[in-house]
């Protein structure tokens, strides 16, 4: 009786530029193991030739083992990207949701600065008692007296999707009374280094 069937692995089939280049070191092997049999005829000189195609046999196997070893690794960080690019712009959306969903006078009014200091938000530069969006250059409105008023008391948050996102907000009001809305988030590629989504919108009065 034949015994318990068992699942086979699942292998990443490794990429056309590592087949190709695992084809090319092949075909050399092949050159080579050839042209060292015409040089070897007797028996001993066959030994060594033996010995040589074993070496060239397990290098060429390293080579391969490696090069689908990366490909996979990239693969997966690849993978990674994306899918944080992905919580990153649900992060925007639902920030600005929240925020349109304030009373129209509280986000005109913007930040408080008193009780959420942006002098040291590297986002924003202080020129004078008004504080700019580097990114924009638009002056950010800063009349909110409120203490708490999230997302724009305090206009920056961490939130948690497997790891931490930064998400910042900034109002600013044009002369006709339009507020722009700017989020920023910000968290830690896959790659290494820091990763950023912007996101923009305006909103008029009701």
């Amino acid at each position: 009786m034949d015994g318990p069937l068992q699942r086979r692995p699942q292998v990443v089939a490794p990429s056309g530029r590592v087949m190709q280049g695992a084809g090319r070191l092949l075909r050399l092997t092949n050159v080579m193991m050839a042209s060292t049999r015409r040089r070897l005829p007797n028996a001993s000189s066959a030994e060594g030739s033996t010995l040589i195609e074993v070496l060239i046999g397990s290098s060429l196997f390293a080579v391969v083992i490696l090069a689908t070893g990366s490909g996979t690794m990239f693969s997966t960080a690849s993978a990674s990207i994306a899918q944080q690019r992905s919580v990153a712009a649900t992060l925007v959306s639902r920030d600005v949701a929240t925020t349109e969903s304030l009373p129209f006078a509280d986000l005109t009014a913007g930040l408080n600065p008193s009780v959420d200091p942006l002098a040291t938000d590297p986002n924003v530069q202080t020129v004078g008692s008004t504080y700019v969006l580097k990114s924009t250059g638009a002056t950010l409105a800063t009349l909110n007296t409120k203490s708490s008023e999230s997302p724009l008391v305090p206009h920056v948050a961490t939130v948690t999707v497997r790891i931490p996102y930064k998400v910042a907000t900034y109002p600013s009001v044009s002369s006709s009374g339009l507020v722009t809305l700017v989020v920023v988030v910000t968290w830690t590629s896959a790659l290494g280094g820091s990763a950023q989504l912007v996101g923009e919108t305006q909103v008029a009065a009701p």
